[in-house]
């Protein structure tokens, strides 16, 4: 199917270029690096992976019997990990088609590869487990004080951060070690945590409505307030510089850099009129891409805040998100869909 013509008015109809469907809620999407392939995961239980440019099924992957929660490809996009509600982890690859597998106790929430590849990370219920890529496990992480909620390696692949209820919790799985090598102590619940590109910061979202920033090594903090619900999803760009907040329908993007956000008003951008369920930067670029319950796509080019860059309108409640081109974005939708929606003109935006 052509690409439409894109009205640049919030709410023009979405027509996408393919679509397919799940068996459930899209609770899990992921761009495979070169943006060939689309993974994709149900609270159905089904995950797939699709051919980015048609959306024909490449692989039908081992079921999450209670639903599949989290995804994530290695740096290469040979190998690609699925985590769900039954505690299981599964391997495939994409080269030999091989599967493997680990067990957690409990819902696998986070996935995360290290830079390298050589890694994976994932957390089920209070614990985390490291496995190299065959699923041998490399070193495990217990005992945290509540489920673990979100991971994120340092750039250099070296250490681990891990969120729960109490702070941040940073490992080195290079060393015969099961206590952290450093902790950032914070008195509250954190639901996500991500590692700017450049290694200057960790951020994270927490239930009371904050955000905070930690200087990385020293563990100096920043927090940062206003928002009018709990934060549940970060993105940074590609250099650091803008990290990017969603809280219910809003999204702040503190610029960090320089001598990164303190004493800085973020700039708020406003399009959504119900929870923002997604927001995800260009690989390159300053397009920043927000979904949400409402149904709608905005695409915010930051030298240009005030109004969306472009605005679609899917009909019904959107999940997830992911850039596979500069000018095309894979949604995932409540109703169990998943859209290849082309936002037309949309190439990287100049930078500041």
């Amino acid at each position: 199917m052509a690409a439409p013509a894109v009205d640049t008015r919030p709410g023009a109809a979405a027509v996408p270029l393919w679509r397919t469907g799940l068996s459930d809620h899209v609770a899990a999407l992921a761009i495979a690096p070169g943006r060939g392939m689309v993974a994709a995961g149900s609270l159905g239980g089904d995950a797939v992976v699709l051919d980015a440019a048609d959306g024909t099924p490449v692989a039908r992957l081992a079921e999450h019997p209670l639903g599949v929660l989290s995804l994530a490809w290695s740096p290469g996009g040979r190998r690609l990990a699925t985590g769900g509600q039954d505690g299981r982890v599964s391997l495939w690859d994409r080269i030999d088609g091989a599967f493997g597998s680990i067990d957690l106790p409990g819902w696998v929430v986070a996935l995360a590869w290290s830079p390298d590849g050589a890694l994976l990370a994932a957390a089920g219920g209070r614990d985390v487990a490291v496995v190299r890529s065959d699923g041998t496990i490399v070193a495990r992480y217990g005992g945290h004080p509540s489920t673990v909620s979100s991971l994120d390696w340092e750039p250099g692949g070296g250490r681990l951060a891990v969120a729960a209820y109490g702070g941040v919790r940073w490992y080195d799985p290079r060393r015969d070690l099961a206590a952290p090598v450093q902790e950032y102590a914070w008195k509250g619940s954190i639901l996500t945590v991500a590692v700017s590109p450049d290694g200057r910061w960790l951020a994270s979202g927490n239930q009371d409505s904050t955000s905070k920033v930690w200087a990385i090594p020293t563990g100096e903090d920043l927090e940062m307030t206003g928002y009018p619900a709990k934060v549940e999803r970060l993105a940074w760009d590609d250099r650091g510089d803008n990290l990017a907040v969603a809280s219910s329908e809003i999204v702040m993007v503190w610029r960090c850099g320089g001598p990164g956000p303190e004493g800085t008003r973020p700039h708020l951008l406003e399009a959504h009129t119900d929870r923002i369920t997604d927001l995800r930067f260009q690989q390159s670029g300053s397009l920043l891409a927000t979904v949400g319950r409402d149904g709608l796509l905005a695409v915010w080019n930051l030298a240009k805040r005030r109004r969306p860059h472009r605005a679609l309108a899917v009909g019904e409640p959107l999940s997830s998100a992911g850039w596979v081109a500069g000018d095309s974005l894979v949604v995932g939708t409540a109703a169990g869909e998943v859209l290849r929606l082309g936002i037309g003109g949309g190439g990287p935006a100049p930078r500041r």
